[in-house]
């Protein structure tokens, strides 16, 4: 028969089938931080490249446009130039032309502000205003070129001077924001591969550790219950 003492020894323990269980789970358990480390780091680093992306297309665009409105400007003063001497009229090809450049910059102006978050667009918006001043100028100046009963007038150096300034300035908060940007997402790469590491290596430690403990627990049952059997045999 089993004494007190054995009882109080044996005590209430849990089943083979449930220190099994208990131990796969926390096998997956450990699998799936390791996964989900993995994944946010994946995120991190798709963010990064898309901001990455999306900084080189603003640049790019924003170079881009610049350089549009150089060449249309000294287009303008030859024209108003020649407009003064020789009273030429534009064709109208010319034309035509003329206006679809302008349109192009009106598209790029609208592309640049699909890259405008919350914080660019005060500078943004600052752009939008006078590039827009700028460009109706430039339109009236071009469908009134060829109206010899009036005289042909080219905006104020100012509005395009504050144009470019403008862009400038909108160029410049875009880049700070984006390297701001990109040191916090690789920040997050950083840790993200630590952590990934570290759980790695956590999760083979403890994986081998629950491994040990399952076989020696898998043991001690079946030890006691050959003892249980040799202790039955006995006539206990």
């Amino acid at each position: 028969m089993l004494t007190i003492k054995d009882k109080m020894l044996t005590g209430p323990r849990l089943s083979l089938r449930a220190r099994l269980y208990l131990f796969s789970g926390a096998i997956l358990i450990l699998f799936a931080i390791n996964v989900g480390t993995h994944l946010w780091g994946s995120f991190a680093r798709n963010e990064s490249l898309l901001a990455y992306r999306d900084t080189v297309s603003a640049a790019q665009l924003i170079s881009k446009l610049e350089q549009n409105l150089k060449a249309q400007r000294q287009q303008v003063l030859v024209l108003a130039t020649l407009s003064g001497t020789t009273n030429t009229p534009l064709e109208d090809t010319e034309l035509a032309i003329a206006i679809s450049d302008l349109d192009e910059i009106v598209e790029q102006v609208n592309e640049l502000g699909e890259f405008s978050n919350a914080s660019l667009e005060y500078y943004y918006q600052r752009f939008h205003e006078s590039i827009t001043e700028l460009l109706a100028k430039w339109l009236t100046f071009y469908k009134s070129y060829n109206d010899l009963s009036s005289e042909v007038q080219i905006e104020s150096p100012q509005n395009y001077n504050a144009t470019l300034q403008r862009l400038e300035e909108l160029n410049l908060r875009q880049t700070f924001l984006a390297v701001q940007r990109s040191t916090a997402i690789d920040r997050t790469i950083s840790i993200t591969d630590q952590i990934t590491v570290i759980g790695f290596i956590s999760s083979i430690a403890i994986t081998l550790a629950l491994v040990f403990a399952m076989i020696r627990s898998t043991n001690a049952s079946l030890t006691r219950m050959k003892q249980g059997v040799e202790r039955f045999g006995s006539g206990d």
